[in-house]
């Protein structure tokens, strides 16, 4: 039997037959529409097509899911500086109310708090007095030494310097006044503040004019715990440069004691002689610790030298 001749239906304007009449012509053998989100409307029929499952969201292993194990723990959020800062106001305020109410402690707490901003300083302060003893033990304490305390970091040990710098040219402040000397005692002060604390010798020179007036004040030689390598010359040579017409000779003694010894006496007797011949003053030598001093002239030590 001849099977019947195909059947022409009219296309749309894009070459495709309609939805409406592919169905008809699919008849009763035809699948069944997917389940699930409408196929577009002119879509050819088909065998049917498996909808992948929407993949679930990833999730911690199943293991920990049970019931009973504890979450993970955030580590504490660092601790709010509001407290120091309350403190440390509030000391403030004590201080400019009355300067003098404040322990040494204290005092050392509200300085460290200018270079320490965001921890408590009254246990370093503490522990810088009891290691030192005293306020002006920690005041003169070399860095060398503050660098045993806990905490003391390069930053609190450069903020010390400064301050330790500050003092020193406060007290050197006749030397930019150029004030006139009275007595050896005004170079002591000085000398004693930078040089008394040192735990080596330095050798220092307080040049004047014919006035007595200060026109310099400087370092002429370092040296070691009990001897400073000096000559007679280094001295005359600055005191020509800077047109002197004298000077004071200062150095320290570590040890404590400012008795002078042999070999002070001897480099005084041959700086007496070398400013002799340069018509220069020898005007005195002294010698001073952190808490004395010694002025050769004084002590009646320079009179055979001349």
């Amino acid at each position: 039997m001849t099977p019947p001749p195909p059947r022409h239906t009219k296309t749309g304007s894009k070459g495709r037959m309609p939805a409406s009449s592919a169905l008809a012509d699919a008849g009763a053998g035809a699948a069944p529409p997917l389940s699930g989100p409408a196929a577009e409307p002119d879509a050819l029929p088909g065998p049917a097509r498996k909808v992948p499952a929407t993949a679930a969201p990833p999730g911690p292993p199943a293991d920990t899911e049970k019931k009973g194990v504890p979450a993970l723990k955030r580590p504490p959020a660092p601790a709010s500086p509001s407290c120091q800062s309350g403190h440390r106001a509030r000391l403030r305020k004590r201080f400019v109310e009355s300067p003098t109410s404040l322990p040494d402690y204290e005092l050392l707490e509200l300085l460290l708090g200018h270079v320490i901003l965001r921890k408590d300083t009254k246990p370093m302060a503490k522990a810088m007095l009891k290691q030192f003893g005293t306020f002006r033990g920690v005041m003169n304490a070399q860095p060398e030494e503050l660098a045993e305390v806990p905490g003391f970091g390069p930053g609190v040990a450069a903020f010390w310097q400064l301050l330790q710098e500050v003092l020193a040219r406060y007290a050197e402040s006749p030397v930019h006044e150029k004030v006139r000397l009275g007595s050896p005692d005004e170079v002591a002060r000085m000398a004693r503040q930078r040089l008394g604390a040192l735990k080596h010798e330095e050798v220092w020179c307080a040049f004047v004019n014919s006035g007595n007036r200060l026109v310099s004040w400087q370092c002429v030689a370092r040296g070691t715990v009990d001897e400073s390598p000096l000559y007679p010359r280094d001295i005359m040579t600055l005191a020509l440069k800077c047109r002197a017409a004298g000077f004071v000779l200062v150095h320290n003694h570590p040890g404590g004691s400012c008795t002078p010894s042999g070999a002070d006496m001897a480099l005084t007797r041959q700086i007496a002689q070398a400013a002799s011949g340069l018509g220069i003053q020898f005007m005195d030598h002294v010698i001073v610790t952190e808490d004395q001093t010694c002025s050769l002239r004084r002590e009646g030590l320079m009179e055979d030298l001349e």
